[in-house]
């Protein structure tokens, strides 16, 4: 079963890294939520880093961002609301193209020079490129 990924604001992108980093320290999904979503310190240097600071951030949302912020946490893919979407006309300083195979996972595309799919162009980052206006 597949599930989008949620739509987070580029505000909450620090708590996704910081989740990120630790999960990459081997340090449970279930522990990162645990610390997140209270006022405790774990003792532990590799979570307290920036805990303080990523608590502070994760309370000032409501109910329903929170939401999905521990979503992302939990899917390891987000979709800021202002990112690509799946066939979309997108650029960046050098490239001008179409958007296709979106992997909110690994915050990468494919670009093609047309709507075909017959030219690729290559692999590139979401965050590097915008839609066209």
């Amino acid at each position: 079963m597949y599930i989008n990924p949620p739509v987070i604001l580029e505000k909450q992108v620090p708590i996704i890294k910081w989740a990120e980093k630790l999960r990459n320290n081997h340090i449970s999904v279930s522990t990162i939520i645990q610390y997140l979503t209270s006022n405790e310190k774990s003792g532990s240097y590799i979570i307290d880093d920036k805990l303080e600071e990523m608590q502070k951030l994760y309370s000032s949302w409501n109910s329903s961002w929170r939401d999905q912020i521990l979503l992302a946490i939990l899917l390891k893919s987000y979709r800021l609301e202002n990112d690509i979407k799946e066939g979309q006309i997108v650029h960046n300083d050098k490239y001008v193209g179409f958007a296709f195979n979106v992997d909110y996972e690994r915050r990468s595309f494919d670009l093609y020079a047309d709507k075909n799919r017959y030219n690729y162009i290559d692999m590139f980052v979401l965050d590097d490129f915008k839609p066209l206006s």
